[in-house]
This record gives structure tokens, C-alpha cells and sequence, in this order.
């Protein structure tokens, strides 16, 4: 890897947020076609010398934005950019913003606190319909204008650190981890958009 393949630890954009770009800029290099296969999770933890849990968070939010889709059993794969929704401003914007070297990344919390598990989030979360979990919503910004509304849930078991935690320009799992210890994490990420609740 050359030098700036690796990640800034010195850097206050969280780890998990340079691990995307890194992941977009190898997909562009190497001119990667849909269903083209990628590094898995161990491969990229010791290529970038990163945790799992930064890995975790990175292919979580690609996976998200219609950039990656995951097969269980059969690894990653760069997603079909003719599938709505797919790549648009997730990829193509960014691979700019890389490019340039341009683009100061901010994410802040919008609102956090807990709400009633819906049907789809207490199957993804293994939690009774109904139940509390704890939500997070964040703003993604790039040069001071927001461009992604992030939203997730988690087990109160499992997020309620986050309560009363500082969370802006970090790694939800990154935070989880290193302030409490928590590793295997079960998480619902919901699609939103930005402006008023």
C-alpha cells in the first residue's frame, strides 16, 4: 500500500470514515464491475490495520448507501450500478471529493434517545415489537453542507452508553467498543432523509 492508503490516526475524521474512502478510491482505482468481489471483513481489518468493529461500521454504511451489497456465505460484492438508487451521489460524488482532496467531513447528532422497536427493526434487532431501543440521528456534512441523514437503532443493552455520550465526528461502534466494551453488535441502520421529522 502506498502511503496515503493508510489510515491518518492523527486525523479527527473518525476511522471509519476514512475507511470508506479508502474502500471507494481502491473500488475506482481498480475499476471494479458490478458483482465484482471485495475484500472481506479480516482482510480489510489487517490491510488497514483497523478493528473489526471500524469494519464493521465502514461496509455497514457502504452497504447502506447501495454501494456494496453482502451475501451471507458468499462474501461482498460491488453493487448493480443500474439498481435505483445505487452508487448516484453515494460514489460518484464522493470519488470527486476524494479526487480533488478537497471536502472537510463533519457528522452531528440530530437527535438521539429511545423509541419503541417497530416489527422490521425487533426482527433485525432479536427484541419484542415494541420494546425500547435506543435511536441516534445523525447529520453527514461535507464543507458545511449536510448531504446524509443517518439513522440508528440499537438493544438498549447494547446502546444505552450512547445516551450520554459525545458522539459527534465519532464512530458509533468505535465509541461502544472503547468507552464499554462492546463488540458483537446487533444494529438497525433505517433509511431517512434530510429535513424535518
Amino acid at each position: 500500500m502506498a502511503a496515503g492508503d493508510l489510515i491518518n490516526r492523527r486525523s479527527a475524521v473518525p476511522f471509519y470514515s476514512q475507511l470508506k474512502d479508502l474502500i471507494l478510491a481502491d473500488i475506482q482505482s481498480r475499476g471494479l464491475e458490478p458483482g465484482d468481489r471485495l475484500p472481506g471483513d479480516f482482510e480489510l481489518c489487517q490491510q488497514y490495520d483497523v478493528s473489526r468493529t471500524v469494519v464493521r461500521q465502514a461496509m455497514g454504511e457502504l452497504e447502506h448507501e447501495g454501494v456494496i451489497r453482502r451475501e451471507r456465505g458468499r462474501g461482498t460484492f460491488l453493487a448493480d450500478t443500474h439498481a435505483p438508487g445505487v452508487f448516484g451521489h453515494a460514489l460518484i460524488g464522493y470519488f470527486e471529493d476524494i479526487q480533488s482532496g478537497s471536502g472537510t467531513h463533519h457528522t452531528v447528532v440530530r437527535r438521539k434517545g429511545l423509541v419503541p422497536a417497530s416489527a422490521a427493526v425487533a426482527k433485525d434487532l432479536a427484541v419484542k415489537a415494541g420494546e425500547m431501543v435506543v435511536e441516534v440521528e445523525r447529520v453527514r456534512s461535507m464543507d458545511g453542507a449536510p448531504w446524509a441523514l443517518t439513522l440508528t437503532q440499537l438493544p438498549l443493552s447494547v446502546g444505552e452508553g450512547l445516551l450520554t455520550a459525545d458522539v459527534d465526528d465519532l464512530s458509533l461502534f468505535g465509541v461502544l467498543e472503547q468507552r464499554f466494551g462492546v463488540v458483537d453488535l446487533i444494529v438497525a441502520s433505517l433509511p431517512s432523509t434530510l429535513g424535518p421529522r
